[in-house]
């Protein structure tokens, strides 16, 4: 399977304030529920396609990976990374590896909807530290 835009995360310093902005814009965002191991939480906007594009701030002061997005944000800041869904994100992970790309991970993520509904998936980061 070739790589597909799953979404693409906008990181806000405010989530509410984010939501209001897309909604005045006249979209609709749902409420997604927080990422618990990452401090953060997350509202969608689905598109056409079933990509999305993922508002997402901090709950806490020690929130993970987009701490420098967080840190330099306004309360409605804008796109700060993109995400692809693939066949296999460890079969990816040594092809990108295979062509001298630095990977982070796979690592393991979850979230908790506002339903109780858990969502995980496995993800990296090219280029990651």
């Amino acid at each position: 399977m070739r790589p597909v835009i799953d979404h693409v995360p906008f990181a806000a310093s405010d989530l509410d304030a984010l939501v209001d902005r897309f909604e005045a814009a006249g979209f609709d965002p749902t409420y997604g529920g927080e990422h618990p191991d990452a401090g953060t939480e997350m509202a969608a906007l689905v598109l056409p396609d079933g990509s999305y594009l993922e508002l997402v701030a901090p709950t806490r002061e020690d929130h993970d990976r987009w701490q420098a997005h967080f840190d330099a944000a306004d309360p409605v800041a804008g796109p700060c990374d993109w995400c692809v869904e693939t066949g296999s994100v460890h079969a990816e992970c040594q092809r990108v590896i295979d062509h001298d790309v630095t990977v982070h991970g796979p690592v393991r993520g979850r979230r908790e909807r506002p339903d109780g509904t858990v969502v995980e998936w496995d993800h990296a980061v090219l280029g990651g530290e």
